[in-house]
């Protein structure tokens, strides 16, 4: 009776132990964000001047979690193969060492005659890839489905992005630490399904995405 008495004391110093060493990672897991610059930013800015209620407060934090970089789906700029019409959409860190790409592997980007940028639609799934130019390395970090879709995302610091996201129900921003492999989701509920998009509105207004349907 002892014995087991031991063990099940043991055990249970074990699981505290455990407890407080993952409670321990999460806090240290949880960023700092630069609110100021998110809140300047123009998709925030863009999507406060039609929902009155957008709240940097009101973006709740979802979870934080490691990540694992793996192979990207897409060319550098430093390929031969990179389509060139792309280059104006990357979003590059101060340095320009690094950038994000949103679009390469989404959307099939073209020039005419006229000098217009055009698509005839793209993939309904959106890869988004983090490039590194001094060691070539293409790394994939967010992979979804229509009709989420990362419409921005911006440098805070040389080692972390936020990435602005829609869905149908909720605007969203993901937090990147790449020197931690640490991503953070916030979500701030509300239907989007009849609000227009930052995306084809401001970002991509350039290009033409009716070609072809007239």
């Amino acid at each position: 009776m002892i014995k087991i008495k031991i063990f099940l004391l043991s055990l249970m110093f074990l699981v505290s132990c455990c407890t407080f060493a993952q409670e321990q990672q999460i806090e240290r897991t949880v960023p700092d964000l630069d609110l100021v610059k998110i809140t300047n930013s123009s998709w925030f800015e863009f999507y406060s001047d039609i929902i009155p209620t957008l709240s940097i407060k009101g973006f709740a934090l979802d979870e934080c979690k490691t990540y694992k970089f793996i192979k990207g789906n897409i060319f550098g700029d430093f390929d031969s193969n990179f389509n060139k019409n792309n280059s104006s959409y990357l979003i590059n860190s101060e340095d320009s060492i690094w950038y994000i790409d949103l679009d390469s592997y989404k959307y099939d980007l073209r020039k005419s005659k006229d000098g217009v940028l055009y698509s005839y639609g793209g993939s309904i799934d959106q890869e988004v890839n983090l490039v590194n130019r001094e060691t070539k390395d293409v790394s994939r970090v967010l992979f979804h489905g229509f009709p989420s879709q990362i419409e921005d995302a911006e440098w805070l610091s040389p080692s972390e992005v936020v990435l602005y996201g829609r869905f149908d129900d909720s605007l969203y921003l993901i937090y990147l630490n790449i020197e931690d492999n640490v991503k953070c989701y916030y979500y701030f509920d509300i239907d989007m399904s009849r609000i227009k998009s930052y995306s084809l509105n401001v970002r991509l207004k350039e290009v033409d995405f009716n070609v072809g349907l007239e």
